[in-house]
């Protein structure tokens, strides 16, 4: 069976509908403000984890390849992944394409909720049926990927964050934002009571409900229009005009304190926070979060919330999209490994700088070359792959050497003084070049090999610029761009044409 090269269920779900149970409770919890801001602080910082995909043979091109597509498409995919947050588990239909001498997936579709319907068998999903009104669309294994949150064996699907405790508190704080609006009406604006007939007649003789009328008419007044009432009024027992048949009487008005309000509902805010599993202090600043809280340990539990989410995404590519590209180019399952750096252990700014300048740097400081610093632990740490002989090759690498110190020869003026005698080592340190003077070099050359700046001009700054390389050094410099091309950027128009087989 060939593989597809599009997507099916566009067109199949247009006469869907979605609107089903857990659909609906999600739409109406995402009207609140806080709980959107539980969906951002759990997306932003998922968003933001190191999380790569690279191949175990590194040497060869096509798994390269396959590895880039496959982490640039979990970098797309992984903020519709996280709808998982709010339903438990999100379905994504894989579309596949040929090209480069592999089969590769070219997106991931999100399937609305309440449509799709994973079915599970030992645990785990088989297949995701599509439902329409008239029938029924089914993506079999290596078409899907099923992203869950909090899944188990008893509940292969997953379990929606927004339930439970989260929907519980929401549904209170829905309650006091509503007394919130009450007490603004009956504080501020005050209570009318209007005395007046239920019914009366209009000219054409129909009966209308006056309460209502003369109720919206105190809306629109409240609102800053004219209240207009009828002036008629009532007999006398002497026939004199007695009072209005419409009486409106305004009561309240007063501008009482709302802090103790206010209070219940930032205690509220907090608690909806604690609710999710989020340290409110994290992302809140107020007297219902406390002044002199353990930021750094609130920020680790924080963390940890984040990793169990993303582990649990994280989990289900690699069965449900990684291992379906290895099975199809490779026949077996674990050509390519999922890396995740644990957000509890991330490397703080100032690590992450010294990883930086020690991959762009040139020439390695003496520090890293004798030993002193674990470069290979530093790398790890930052999340970022090596080699498993990384520590013997950087034990090979050539010390620098120090200047050897001798006693002076015989000099009348310097009797008893030591003199550095010039060494081949002395020699070199004298003449080499530092890191940020190696830098500025490779800049210059870069420009030249790109065809930014003429051989010419970069020759020029060269000399200029670094007295001590001689007319030779230079030329053996400038003249090797003269016809330097720069290699390809893509690993695929390196892999060798050749065909291709159908899964």
């Amino acid at each position: 069976m060939a593989m597809v090269t599009g997507v099916r269920s566009g067109g199949f779900l247009e006469p869907a509908s979605s609107d089903k149970g857990l659909a609906k409770l999600v739409e109406e919890m995402r009207c609140d403000p806080q709980v959107g801001l539980i969906e951002q602080v759990f997306r932003s910082n998922s968003t933001s984890a190191k999380v790569s995909i690279v191949p175990r043979d590194s040497d060869n091109t096509q798994h390269a390849f396959l590895a880039g597509i496959l982490q640039d498409l979990f970098d797309r995919s992984l903020s519709s992944g996280l709808e998982a947050v709010a339903f438990g588990h999100q379905s994504h239909e894989i579309a596949w394409r040929v090209g480069n001498g592999c089969q590769y997936p070219s997106q991931l579709v999100p399937l609305p909720y309440g449509v799709a319907t994973p079915v599970c068998e030992n645990g785990k999903p088989v297949r995701v049926e599509v439902e329409s009104e008239d029938s029924t669309l089914v993506l079999d294994r290596h078409y899907f990927w099923v992203s869950t949150v909090d899944a188990s064996a008893m509940r292969p699907l997953g379990k929606s964050q927004f339930t439970g405790a989260v929907e519980g508190v929401w549904r209170e704080r829905r309650e006091l934002v509503k007394q919130r609006v009450k007490f603004g009406r009956k504080f501020i604006v005050g209570t009318s009571i209007i005395h007046a007939p239920e019914t009366i007649s209009t000219e054409d003789g129909r009966h209308v409900d006056f309460h209502a009328r003369v109720a919206e008419a105190c809306r629109a007044a409240d609102a800053g229009d004219t209240l207009i009432l009828s002036n008629e009024r009532t007999i006398g027992a002497n026939g004199a005009d007695g009072d209005y048949k419409i009486n409106v009487v305004r009561e309240g008005g007063d501008c009482r304190d709302s802090a103790p309000l206010i209070m219940l509902i930032d205690s509220i805010d907090s608690e909806l926070l604690l609710a999710a599993g989020i340290p409110p202090k994290t992302v809140l600043e107020g007297d219902a979060v406390g002044s002199f809280a353990l930021v750094t340990q609130q920020m680790l539990l924080l963390m940890a919330r984040i990793e169990g989410l993303l582990r649990s995404i994280c989990d289900t590519f690699d069965r449900d999209v990684i291992q379906s590209v290895s099975v199809v180019n490779t026949g077996t399952i674990n050509a390519f490994s999922l890396d995740f750096t644990p957000l509890t252990s991330r490397p703080d700014d100032m690590a992450t700088e010294i990883v930086k300048a020690c991959l762009v740097s040139p020439q390695l400081s003496p520090l890293i070359l004798s030993g002193a610093v674990d470069l290979p632990a530093m790398l790890r740490a930052a999340g970022i792959p090596i080699s498993d002989d990384a520590a013997e090759r950087f034990a090979k690498l050539a010390p620098v050497a120090a200047p050897v110190v001798t006693p002076a020869t015989s000099d009348p003026e310097n009797a008893g003084s030591l003199t550095a005698l010039p060494t081949e080592a002395a020699t070199v340190a004298d003449t080499a070049l530092n890191g940020a003077q190696i830098q500025s070099l490779s800049a210059i050359v870069t420009s030249v090999a790109s065809k930014a700046m003429p051989a010419a001009t970069g020759k020029a700054l060269i000399e200029a610029g670094f007295p001590t390389l001689t007319p030779a050094q230079v030329d053996a410099i400038i003249k090797p761009l003269m016809s330097f091309d720069a290699p390809t950027e893509s690993v695929a128009m390196a892999l060798p044409s050749k065909g291709w087989r159908l899964w």
